[in-house]
């Protein structure tokens, strides 16, 4: 690691990625937050390292740009009138030994502090919720991808919330159901 980095942050470097994380990994940077549904200084913002998550270059640029495509010219289609309450949740779902960079770090140059900052999540899911329960008759849209991060990897679609909820419950491992939107998208 950088030394000069290491002096000039040494506050970043136990617990946030860095641009030197993702070097020589063989993983894009890619974004949660897409940068393409936005415009202006909004569409900068998204470049940021808070807003992304190593993902295999292939799925990246293929799999995960489509679904991101896709999703928005779907969400475009449904939801495009006045009155309508637009969300778009994305998340991964962390691998369980999968991180870059691929060897541990020595913090502050104790070998007993060793932290690997970044996971690399095994999947990555968004949905889109178009509530219209104040238009449109009361009509909601649902639309939600789960993929496994691989440029071969499976994907799952789904057309309500509860059946995703209930499939990203397992992915996560929890004992407890996951909640993604209180009124399931009403």
């Amino acid at each position: 690691m950088d030394n000069d980095l290491k002096k000039n942050r040494p506050w970043v470097m136990p617990v946030q990625a860095i641009n030197e994380d993702y070097q020589d990994t063989g993983f894009d940077r890619g974004h949660l937050n897409p940068n393409f549904m936005h415009c202006g200084m909004a569409r900068v913002a998204t470049f940021s390292l808070t807003n992304s998550v190593p993902q295999d270059p292939c799925f990246n640029r293929i799999v995960w740009y489509d679904i991101e495509s896709t999703t928005k010219e779907r969400f475009e289609q449904s939801c495009s009138f006045k009155q309508a309450n637009r969300y778009v949740i994305t998340g991964a779902v962390p691998s369980k030994d999968k991180f870059i960079p691929p060897d541990d770090i020595i913090v502050d140059d104790q070998p007993d502090k060793q932290t690997r900052r970044v996971n690399v999540p095994a999947y990555m899911w968004t949905l889109t919720c178009c509530d219209s329960s104040s238009a449109n008759n009361g009509t909601s849209h649902f639309h939600g991808i789960i993929a496994e991060n691989r440029g071969e990897g499976s994907i799952e679609e789904f057309s309500n919330v509860y059946s995703m909820e209930i499939r990203l419950t397992e992915l996560y491992g929890s004992s407890s159901n996951l909640t993604l939107l209180a009124d399931g998208c009403n």
